[in-house]
């Protein structure tokens, strides 16, 4: 999920939307709360669109885990994040 992003009429195309100040304080703070709790990712999977780029960014510095930038997840289906997500291997219980 990504930070509050500009609205559509401020951005050339739903791509190129990038976060907020709000938005950018909001992912910073999920990162460092996310730390604090030990909650730390094996990785970390970013689409393509600009608002999601930037929120990795913002949360990177407290969440310093590897992350794949996949455009295919641009507007994806739930069913697309999950195969994404355990693509991977890592983490994954049933």
């Amino acid at each position: 999920r990504h930070g509050k992003a500009v609205r559509d009429d401020e951005a050339p195309s739903d791509r190129e939307r990038g976060l907020t100040p709000r938005g950018r304080r909001d992912a910073r703070a999920a990162g460092e709360r996310l730390a604090e709790a030990g909650l730390m990712p094996s990785r970390i999977l970013v689409s393509g669109a600009r608002r999601t780029r930037e929120t990795h960014e913002a949360l990177a510095e407290s969440l310093p885990a590897p992350f794949e930038l996949n455009d295919g997840l641009y507007m994806a289906t739930a069913k697309t994040v999950w195969n994404a997500a355990i693509a991977g291997g890592e983490g994954v219980v049933w």
